[in-house]
């Protein structure tokens, strides 16, 4: 499996994700999907009125770097030589349409020296004189992020699942000393009757201020995924947060006799309000966004503990 922000493919999963993404995209344009039966000829799809063609690949494995710049350009290579092979087929399929842009649409684009080899193989079709292929013909690589809002990714709503970046995190500990101090403080409140053994109390206010830091980061992306893909419910989003994080400064102010429970709480009432206001979403994102605001109370001040 190809594991990507937004899930894991095959190549299989893949393409059936792609081809519904393909169908919202490119109506207007008329998307025409090559039914499996006619082989391929070099394209999975083609847009009639605008001379879009879109051939899906993804790897079996998770594989990177040079390994998947390979894989990508013996893809580019093979298929583009299709065109030919297969110019007099794709001729009755397309009829007056010439193929103006072929995208070979991945789930990861791995080096940017896959688009000399795009340019090189532009070229050398263009000098076949190819029936099919228009004067201005491009080949250009397209990635998830492209198709992003036209996917739904499980079976329960959109999903989008990132992971920590490593050097992110270290800047923000470097960046944000008073994030980790105020985290430290709260969190040593939180488990001390928990730990009489000072070691063990530092271990776990440890282990929980890190597991909020990778919260707030995985979070703010997941935020950002929201604010471009999906702006209007970005939007709401922070009409809800704003409202809650107002009420959670209020109920901290005075003493909170179990701590833990209080933080449970929290981040159970922001799901929930969550899960009501913001439709077509996977619950186990909207529970990751939760726990990202929360933790953002705990590394700021909004959510304090005297």
């Amino acid at each position: 499996m190809f594991k990507t922000n937004y899930g894991e493919f095959n190549p299989d999963s893949w393409e059936e994700t792609c081809q519904l993404a393909f169908k919202a995209a490119y109506k207007a344009e008329n998307y025409q999907k090559m039914p499996d039966a006619n082989g391929d000829l070099g394209i999975e799809g083609f847009t009639l009125n605008s001379g879009k063609a879109f051939q899906c690949y993804c790897p079996e494995n998770d594989i990177k770097g040079q390994d998947l710049y390979e894989a990508l350009r013996g893809k580019i290579t093979k298929d583009i030589l299709k065109l030919d092979k297969n110019c007099s087929e794709l001729k009755k399929v397309l009829g007056d349409t010439k193929i103006k842009e072929w995208y070979l649409v991945t789930p990861k684009n791995a080096d940017k020296n896959i688009f000399s080899h795009c340019r090189k193989k532009e070229k050398e079709t263009l000098k076949k004189n190819l029936e099919v292929i228009d004067d201005d013909f491009k080949i250009i690589i397209h990635e998830v992020e492209d198709y992003v809002q036209y996917f739904k990714f499980t079976d329960d709503g959109i999903r989008f699942d990132p992971s920590v970046n490593v050097k992110e995190k270290k800047e923000l500990i470097t960046t944000e000393n008073t994030y980790i101090e105020n985290a430290k403080r709260k969190y040593t409140k939180v488990y001390n009757n928990d730990f009489p053994d000072l070691t063990e109390l530092e271990k776990s206010v440890l282990a929980a201020t890190d597991m909020s830091i990778d919260r707030y980061l995985k979070g703010k992306k997941t935020l950002d995924f929201l604010r471009v893909n999906h702006p209007r419910d970005y939007e709401r989003f922070k009409r809800i947060i704003s409202q809650l994080e107002d009420e959670v400064t209020f109920d901290s102010l005075g003493s909170i006799a179990d701590k833990k429970l209080f933080i449970k709480e929290q981040t159970n009432m922001v799901e929930q309000k969550l899960v009501s206001q913001l439709d077509g979403f996977d619950a186990i994102m909207l529970r990751a966004l939760a726990n990202q605001v929360v933790s953002r109370w705990l590394l700021e001040c909004s959510l304090n503990f005297i």
